[in-house]
């Protein structure tokens, strides 16, 4: 999930309203209809992503993969032009997908259309593991990701709400929230501002939220 304007929000993005929003990118779980621009609906399968007008409440929907059975997209971040990070779109699945003809990815990979950022099987990463968040350190421009079980990579062991760093080489802690939920979108804005969501109703420090909102992290929690 992507807020694109809060990249380079001013005002702070905290306490903004929908209409300052310049657009929203996400990927749902589900397969689900959103209102499309110029009327009507859209049908959107998990295989891609939504982009959302959060003035008019509509949006346009692009596949990604394309149907494929029993596998949808389920990490997304998109690096827009104009910041220090090359402009890019990476994906993660939650499954066994065909990219393309030559490109076939697992859970844990991490991807752009043409190959990988991260190599799960090469960097070391146990099966059964599921790269759920994805976003960009907007300074490094490394890769900053999110698991969805324990798991131990690079010999270190890592939770559901931490978040992890790959460089391309390792990975290491970007931040360690302790919060005892399982972060499934991630934005990261600059090194002490990020945006997320959680795969299920719970509370994070001073909130109660639900698995559909978008939760903003600032240095006091």
């Amino acid at each position: 999930m992507l807020l694109s304007a809060a990249w380079f929000a001013t005002p702070p993005l905290h306490a903004q309203t929908p209409s300052t929003l310049t657009e929203v990118r996400l990927v749902g779980d589900i397969h689900q209809t959103i209102p499309f621009q110029g009327g009507g609906t859209v049908f959107s399968d998990d295989d891609g992503f939504f982009v959302i007008n959060p003035a008019t409440g509509t949006g346009q929907a692009f596949s990604v993969i394309g149907p494929q059975p029993h596998v949808g997209i389920d990490g997304y971040a998109n690096v827009p032009s104009g910041g220090a990070c090359p402009a890019a779109e990476y994906f993660s699945v939650d499954g066994w997908a065909d990219v393309t003809p030559l490109v076939r990815v697992r859970a844990a990979d991490v991807f752009f259309l043409f190959g990988k950022v991260l190599d799960a099987a090469a960097a070391g990463v146990p099966d059964g593991v599921n790269v759920d968040a994805v976003s960009v350190d907007p300074v490094t421009c490394d890769l900053v990701v999110s698991i969805d079980v324990v798991a131990t990579l690079g010999g270190t062991v890592y939770k559901p709400d931490d978040l992890i760093r790959w460089n391309g080489t390792a990975f290491s802690l970007y931040r360690a929230l302790n919060f005892g939920v399982n972060i499934d979108a991630l934005h990261i804005i600059s090194d002490t501002r990020f945006l997320y969501s959680i795969d299920s109703d719970g509370m994070v420090p001073g909130l109660v939220v639900q698995d559909d909102d978008v939760i903003e992290s600032i240095p006091n929690g």
